[in-house]
């Protein structure tokens, strides 16, 4: 199992690299890890950006999620929430983490060692991947119903696992949620309209940040 461990601040750059594990790959500069398996070729180290083509998105099971939660709540964080991303062979398992006081590239490299651990010993991935811990930053993903919930009146985006009048995504201010409908505003030709969402039929959705200067 090759994994590429990455950790980010919000949306800044995924700049800081983990090599705590010798699972892990080297960091750049340093000269990449070996691998026990001689015919496999070590890779070099490298920066990427959060500018992701996600092809294919699913969500951890419920005990290893429990656990996940267990284990960043007691080094004082919140899990906001996670998800693994196949791009083609190469799999990504994105850890949002969240504080009071908010979350430093620092805070991420102390929750990615613990985790990074905790998924050796679990041998969840079976093949090469990446994990990728972050804060939820200005564009903050929504896993739960609840989430959902705390930021009525603000825009979100959401992509549908099916199309719905032959849309997937929908943009729009969050009107409310009754039990588990969630209620957009949205715009379309000649004004506004409302949408019925079923929280079950969503794969992904976030708020929409704002950047002010």
């Amino acid at each position: 199992m090759n994994r590429i461990t990455t950790v980010a601040a919000g949306w800044s750059s995924l700049v800081a690299r983990r090599a705590h594990n010798p699972k892990v790959v080297g960091s750049n500069p340093a000269p990449a890890t070996e691998f026990s398996d001689k015919n496999r070729k070590p890779l070099m180290g490298f920066f990427v950006y959060r500018q992701v083509v996600f092809v294919f998105m699913r969500k951890i099971g419920s005990v290893l999620y429990e656990r996940l939660a267990m284990l960043i709540g007691s080094m004082g964080y919140e899990l906001v929430g996670c998800e693994i991303t196949q791009q083609g062979r190469h799999t990504v398992f994105c850890v949002y983490i969240d504080s009071v006081s908010g979350v430093t590239i620092d805070d991420c490299s102390k929750v990615s060692h613990q985790v990074s651990a905790m998924l050796d010993v679990e041998d969840v991935f079976q093949d090469r991947y990446s994990l990728e811990v972050s804060s939820p930053g200005i564009n903050r993903p929504l896993f739960e119903i609840e989430h959902y919930r705390k930021v009525m009146g603000k825009p979100v985006k959401i992509r549908l696992l099916a199309p719905l009048n032959q849309r997937r995504q929908f943009n729009g201010v969050l009107q409310r949620v009754e039990g588990e409908d969630i209620y957009l505003l949205v715009e379309v030709e000649g004004g506004k309209e409302e949408v019925k969402l079923t929280f079950s039929a969503i794969e992904k959705g976030n708020l929409v940040g704002d950047i002010r200067f």
